[in-house]
Order: structure tokens, then sequence, then C-alpha cells
């Protein structure tokens, strides 16, 4: 294999493109302890469908909308927003679905913010979303002064972090 050394600078007037499973190498870094690659070999970005529905059942009439993400690596950061949606026929827990890439764990994360009316009681410590498999994510909300995890019912916000294949 060739090998280019340039000692400073190097401009370009064009892409650098790598070739299937090669990426940026920077295996001349010290490791960290439990480290498994420093091989950057994917980056995208785009949007995509995100589908609002219930755990029981969707709404009677699809509830769509475009989200945008960017994936680094195996890290995936993914925001969609549902607003002015009629649920009628839902019910269940909120979920959505149409994520880009799929989850490789149910771990919570991300942010959530109401949209409108929400099924949030007044003694709400805050309201997480958790992927239920690799392919959804629902929504809980905590209960100050407990251990309590109660299902969130409709309109929402929301923003996700998470690791793919």
């Amino acid at each position: 294999a060739e090998k280019l050394s340039v000692s400073g600078n190097v401009t370009l007037t064009g892409n650098v493109i790598m070739a299937s499973g090669q990426g940026i190498d920077f295996s001349a870094n010290s490791n960290a302890s439990g480290m498994t690659s420093e091989l950057l070999d994917d980056y995208e970005e785009g949007n995509f469908t995100g589908t609002l529905g219930g755990a029981t059942s969707d709404p009677s009439s699809a509830v769509t909308a475009t989200g945008t993400y960017t994936k680094i690596g195996r890290l995936v950061y993914a925001a969609v927003g549902f607003t002015n949606v009629n649920t009628t026929g839902a019910s269940g827990m909120v979920q959505v679905t149409g994520w880009p890439h799929n989850s490789t764990t149910t771990m919570p994360t991300g942010n959530v913010m109401s949209q409108l009316t929400m099924n949030v009681r007044t003694d709400t410590g805050n309201i997480a979303p958790f992927w239920a498999d690799s392919t959804k994510v629902r929504f809980y909300q905590t209960l100050h002064g407990s251990n309590v995890w109660v299902g969130v019912e409709h309109y929402l916000y929301v923003s996700v972090v998470y690791e793919t294949s």
C-alpha cells in the first residue's frame, strides 16, 4: 500500500472519498481503557418521516412529520416535532417510529417538550423518552417523591441521541 506523507498543511479543492469500510484513523492518539475503535468511518445527515402513534392503537388518520438527523460513526442525533395533530382513535402510551436508524439500546435518552395538552400529573418530576425496542421511542413521566413511571398520552417535540450499529 502506498502512503502519502506531508509535513505542513494540505489544501484540497475537492472531496476526500473513502472506500467502503475505510475512514479517518486516529490510532496515533493515546487509547482510553475499553476503547474498541479509532476509525471514523461513517457520516450522514438528512431527513426522515416520524410517525406518532399509540402503543395500543394508532390514530384513525396517520400522524407524520419530517424530522432531521445527523449520524457520526455509531452516534445518531435525531429530532422531530408533531404539532396540530388529531389523535382520535389512538390509545396507550405515545410512541414515535420511523427513526432513520435502529437503536442498539433501550436506555432512556433525549429531550421532550410537550406541545399541547398531555396527560401530565401535577406531581410530575420530568418526562423522558426511552427506546421500547430498536425502532420505537415511548415516553414516561416520573412522579415527585416516588419511583413510579406513568405513560404520557398526547402531543410532543422530541430529540434523541442514541447508538446504532
